[in-house]
């Protein structure tokens, strides 16, 4: 799980907003995890849950929230499983 650091940034576009009708917290949570995916070496973010709610300071519940409704509209595809018996 990432900390959030003073010089951790992101950015947003344009595309987000007038092809994908994002805006609030859904856009930032998908502008988030998508540079993440694009710089990851995996190929996807491995930021965690904790690492969104303190961008968006917000609850960890309403940070899974949003990712949530990013993977209804099929924006994001999450996996899921556990590591040492741990649910990821």
């Amino acid at each position: 799980m990432a900390k959030l650091e003073p010089t951790d940034n992101f950015g947003l576009q344009g595309w987000m907003v007038t092809e994908l009708g994002l805006a609030g917290y859904e856009l930032v949570a998908y502008a988030l995890v998508h540079q993440f995916s694009m710089k990851s070496k995996a190929g996807m973010y491995t930021g965690g849950v904790p690492y969104l709610a303190s961008w968006l300071s917000c609850s960890l519940e309403t940070a899974r929230k949003y990712l949530h409704q990013l993977e209804e509209k099929g924006l994001i595809l999450a996996k899921r499983g556990t590591n040492d018996g741990v649910p990821y």
